[in-house]
This record gives structure tokens, sequence and C-alpha cells, in this order.
């Protein structure tokens, strides 16, 4: 009667085990075959790009990172607030950077251990945190879309550059033709995918299951937003949104200095990196091997500058360094800090 759940758990801990090395393993095969579709120059220029970079820059972006992740900590108290609990501003920063720590190790854990420290050193309920990083979490997925759009926008007078300069790469050879697909009826037949989706997902024993949980997870996100309606600092809570999401841009941004090759003037490659660099971290822990390799792509476009493999490479792995850097160095601090400052307020009462 007893080792059924065990077994249940221990092929949960399975699973995830596999899906992390899967997603691991696919990043770091995605660099491994970049790297072999490199020109012999382009590698040459990486190296070079690593040996000449100014780090100086990345210490900067680690600082732009870091108050935000502080500004990340205030906000989150605006929505602890609306449940009637008020944790410390360092309880707080020290759980988020706790958060961002072990989500490199596993993701999604570090929701639950970013509650937990919470719980321990704040007497907050997991239920209440938990549902406090649901509304905030609506909210960040709302921003993120924005940029996406928002990049999308930008450079939809380059599409055709765009086309053209990818085709390239992949070494395909494609004329331009009079007969383009009509747009209106990719547009049908996606909707009629989905629709067929949805009918299967609803009558099929296997996939309703499928399809309930997605909802609960899409109505977990509505209650959290509806949870941001009864902020009473809605000033300050969206002005931290803003101040999080735009420093998470300009971090960007600051790393581009670093390399003396790469023209740092433009607005549009930290927000085009931003926007595709995002879904590298989505699907790939951390962004290991794919964060680099997109970046490279995204600025091997002629209208982001066209900037060879080798730089973009570099560059890519500049900024990935730097936001990494931030979490390793700022959430082991926060592991070791946190119960010597909650012992020494114990003290002071």
């Amino acid at each position: 009667m007893t080792t059924e759940p065990r077994t249940s758990t221990s092929t949960k801990k399975a699973i995830e085990v596999i899906k992390i090395l899967f997603f691991l393993s696919l990043g770091i095969g995605i660099v491994v075959w970049f790297w072999i579709s490199m020109k012999p120059e382009d590698k040459i220029q990486f190296q070079a790009s690593l040996r000449e970079a100014e780090y100086g820059w990345l210490a900067f972006s680690i600082g732009l990172g870091l108050v935000s992740h502080y500004l990340r900590a205030l906000r989150w108290r605006l929505l602890l607030k609306v449940n009637g609990y008020y944790p410390s501003v360092a309880n707080s920063f020290f759980a988020v950077m706790n958060m961002y720590f072990f989500n490199l190790l596993v993701p999604r854990l570090g929701e639950i251990t970013r509650c937990g420290m919470l719980n321990r050193f704040e007497k907050v309920p997991m239920d209440k945190g938990l549902g406090s990083v649901v509304a905030e979490r609506a909210v960040d997925l709302i921003m993120l879309l924005l940029f996406m759009v928002t990049a999308f926008l930008v450079q939809l007078p380059y599409l055709d550059s765009m086309r053209e300069a990818l085709a390239s790469t992949g070494g395909a050879q494609t004329e331009k033709t009079d007969s383009g697909f009509p747009l209106w009826m990719a547009v049908g037949i996606v909707l009629g995918l989905l629709a067929v989706l949805l009918f299967l997902f609803r009558k099929h024993p296997k996939l309703s299951a499928l399809y309930k949980k997605v909802v609960d997870v899409a109505k977990g996100f509505w209650d959290g937003l509806k949870s941001v309606v009864l902020v009473k600092e809605k000033a300050a809570f969206w002005g931290y949104t803003l101040g999080i999401w735009g420093l998470y841009y300009f971090m960007t941004w600051a790393c581009f200095p670093a390399l003396a090759h790469i023209d740092s003037s433009g607005p549009l490659p930290p927000l085009a990196i931003m926007a595709a660099g995002s879904i590298a971290i989505i699907l790939v822990p951390g962004g290991v091997g794919a964060f680099p390799v997109i970046v490279a792509a995204v600025l091997a476009l002629p209208h982001l500058g066209g900037i060879p493999q080798g730089q973009g490479l570099a560059l890519g792995w500049i900024i990935w360094a730097a936001q990494t850097l931030l979490v390793l160095i700022a959430g082991s601090i926060s592991l070791v800090v946190a119960p010597i400052y909650n012992q020494a307020r114990k003290k002071s009462v």
C-alpha cells in the first residue's frame, strides 16, 4: 500500500530529471551545431572578440540587473499586502534572488523555494505566497508579450530583407514570385487547426485531462490578474513593473559597448534580442547555449547591423554571462546572508 505513492513520486522526479537533461542537451546541441556550421574566420572573430572585450560593461549590466531584482522585491511586497502580510524588504529581496538561483538548477523550483523562504522567516503562508507569484507572473507575461509585439511591429518594414537573409544563411535558393501564399488562407488554416485541436481536447478522454490542465493554468493567471486590481498603491506597482522591464532592456543594451566592433547606438537590436532571447530562456533552462546562438542570428540580420556570426556569438555569451553571474553571485550571497540577517533580527526584538 505504501510503495505505490513512493513509486509515483520517484517516477515524477525521474521524468523531471529527464526533461531537464533533454533541454540542456538541446541547448548544448545547438551550440555544437552552430559552431560546426560557422566559417573559420567567424570562429577567429569569436575568440578575438572575447579576448578584447571590455568586461567593465558586463559589471555595469550586472548592476542594472541587481536594481531590477530589487524593484521586483518591492513590487512583490505590494501584492502580499493585499492579503495582509508585510514582509521586510530585505527578506523579500533575498527570496527573489533565491528564486532565480534555484530556477537555474531546476526550472520552476525557484517559485517554491522563494515562497518557502518567506514562510520560514516572515510566516507568510505558502498558498498566499504562491498566489502572489501567479499574479506577478501574469503581469510579466503581458509585459513580455508587449515587448515581442513591439519588436515585431518595429521590424515590419524589414520583413523582406529578413526573409532573404535567413534564406541565404540556410543556403536556400529562393526566387521572388508574384503568386505568394495568401495571408487570409494561412490564418484560416491555423484557426481551423485550433478548432480541431479544441474539439479533440474536449472529447478525447486523455486529451481532455490536458485541456483541463491548460484551462486551470489560464484561470490561475486570470485570478492573478484580478488580484492586481486589489493593490492599493497602483502607481507604485506599475512604476516598479515598468522599471523592472526597462532595466532588463538597458541591461542588454549595456553589454553592447563591451565589443568595440559592434555598433551600440541603435535601440532596436537590444529590443530584438530581448524578444527572441526570451524564447530561448523559456525553451532551455537558463537559456544555456541557445541564447547566445539566437543573439548571433538576430544581430546577423542586415537591419540589425549585419554583424558577423563570431562577434554576435561573443556578445551573446557576454549578455548571458552577465545575467547568469548576477543570479549565481547574488543568489549564493542571499542564501548565506538571509539566516544571519533574521537571527540578528530576532535578537534585536
